[in-house]
């Protein structure tokens, strides 16, 4: 459990690997004013959107990457003023096919108005990010 503290309204949030992955999307997320929370599911296919959320809101992307090969997503720069990064989970795959995508599924919770783009980057860590076989970009307009 993170306790999070924006504009005056404490935040609970639950963080399990198996909560964010079982149906924590989409609607809104456990808080004490549910009302003014809200989550917001992102995959690959939403790359290069435009996504209008409020401050406060959570945001969780889901990537498969091919663990198999050793390729996984990594973060970009992220803007640490307008998004925090709460949690970096891969759900428990023990009964999936050997050798299969792996997802991965973050989750950025929004701090305050403004504009700002989450980047992310398919690569082998050992080669570098210059090897990069996919990009993928959300750019958040944050009211």
């Amino acid at each position: 459990m993170k306790r999070l503290l924006f504009g005056g309204c404490l935040v609970i949030v639950l963080l399990s690997a198996r909560f964010i992955s079982d149906g924590f999307c989409c609607g809104t997320a456990l808080t004490q004013e549910t009302s003014r929370m809200n989550t917001h599911c992102v995959y690959k296919q939403d790359s290069g959107k435009v996504l209008r959320v409020r401050s406060g809101d959570l945001i969780r992307i889901e990537l498969d990457a091919l663990g198999s090969a050793g390729y996984s997503w990594h973060i970009d720069d992220l803007n640490t003023e307008y998004l925090e990064l709460v949690s970096e989970e891969v759900p428990d795959l023990s009964g999936e096919k050997v050798g299969g995508p792996v997802p991965k599924i973050w989750l950025f919770v929004t701090k305050k108005k403004g504009t700002a783009t989450i980047r992310m980057d398919h690569y082998r860590i050992w080669e570098g990010k210059e090897k990069t076989t996919e990009h993928f970009s959300i750019t958040l307009d944050i009211e």
